[in-house]
């Protein structure tokens, strides 16, 4: 979308993001609007950004860094994944609107990134969501904790069973002479 602003996109089509990025839109803006060249406009943009916004770009540019280290992945699936980590957790439709993508390809992408272990796939009330995972659980933590639920199941199952089985104190009344 940078290189859509410095051709002259309006920084309005980015004020559905997330801060800083309509703070950096609007600085570019002003730097071309000075006439200054796309590149130089670039730079004075990002200049006159304060420490925070500096950080936030700072931090945003150092996970898609991550990824882009991550083999395997197309292209297309990388930059799903740098959407998604950045906004953490967003329903299908949410990603398509992101990733500026059909639906079907959003979700062939996004499945690709749940079958790799990258992301996580839930249900809420309006469809399928997504939650991206920074780092992968490690395989036996994963047993550890199918045993550990394994193991729940069967006390309270138990637990269950044996209260099922002992009369209440009503039915004590009502089977004692």
């Amino acid at each position: 979308m940078l290189y859509a602003l410095l051709l002259g996109l309006p920084e309005k089509y980015f004020e559905h993001l997330d801060w800083p990025w309509p703070w950096v839109a609007k600085s570019i803006r002003i730097g071309l609007n000075q006439g200054l060249d796309p590149l130089s406009a670039l730079k004075s943009g990002f200049a006159r950004l304060g420490d925070q916004p500096l950080a936030k770009v700072k931090e945003t540019l150092l996970s898609i860094l991550l990824v882009m280290e991550i083999p395997g992945l197309s292209y297309r699936q990388r930059e799903a994944l740098v959407a998604l980590r950045s906004v953490k957790a967003a329903s299908l439709a949410q990603m398509c609107r992101i990733l500026a993508q059909d639906r079907r390809n959003t979700y062939r992408r996004m499945n690709a990134l749940v079958s790799k272990g990258l992301a996580f796939r839930f249900y809420q009330p309006g469809g399928v969501h997504y939650f991206a995972i920074s780092t992968p659980m490690d395989r036996s933590l994963k047993h550890e904790i199918n045993h550990f639920i394994d193991d729940l199941i069967k006390e309270f199952s138990a637990e269950a069973a044996t209260q099922s089985t002992q009369p209440t104190q009503s039915t004590r009344q009502t089977l004692s002479p």
